[in-house]
């Protein structure tokens, strides 16, 4: 029993570990670009998942003190006229359009890419995958990237430690609550980076 609840807190903190995250661009010592967070884009399937993603991200990214981060509101109207609240999907030159006429320094853009909801009666629990790019708005050349995905335990984790992994799936967090998860994660990680990084 004692090796059970060992695998089970291995597994554990390994889904814990960090967002998988690329920074090239760092902001100038001094600045604090302007950036906005446009429309993710959805699951496939899985309609409003994106703009559930975009919703975390806008708010977690505010913790990240190198960006001055532009209120939706203030640019939700030229998306509506451009038609890309929508779709969600945004390809990187309508970006750097989109981020020019909003005056920012830079977009951030995503999707989401990974999206099952628990299951409460049978395994496996709720799993979401984020990913995310910021883009410069001058140049067009990609600043960082960030990819995190959440949920577990695997399932033949579960099977193996049931009914201890029964009780966990049915109380463990549903697919939204995984959103948050994952965007906190990659917005954490980029925080860390950018404030460790040397000016």
């Amino acid at each position: 029993m004692l090796r059970l609840l060992v695998v089970a807190c291995c597994a554990s903190l390994l889904s814990a570990c960090g967002p998988r995250l690329f920074v090239k661009n760092r902001p100038a010592k001094g600045q604090r670009p302007r950036v906005a967070v446009l429309p993710f884009a959805d699951y496939p399937g899985q309609a409003g998942t994106g703009e559930l993603a975009r919703e975390a991200f806008s708010t977690e990214i505010l913790a990240v003190e190198a960006y001055q981060v532009i209120d939706r509101a203030s640019f939700q109207k030229l998306l509506d006229e451009h038609r890309l609240s929508a779709t969600g999907a945004i390809d990187p030159s309508k970006a750097v359009e989109v981020g020019k006429l909003l005056g920012a320094d830079a977009v951030v853009v995503g999707a989401v890419t990974e999206y099952k909801k628990r299951n409460l009666l049978m395994f496996p629990p709720a799993r979401v995958g984020i990913s995310a790019r910021m883009i410069d708005a001058k140049t067009g050349v990609v600043d960082w990237s960030a990819q995190k995905s959440v949920g577990g335990p695997k399932r033949w984790l579960t099977w193996v430690i049931w009914p201890v992994g029964a009780v966990a799936t049915a109380f463990s967090p549903s697919a939204a609550d995984q959103v948050v998860r994952a965007t906190r994660s990659i917005c954490r990680g980029l925080r860390h980076e950018l404030a460790a990084a040397p000016q």
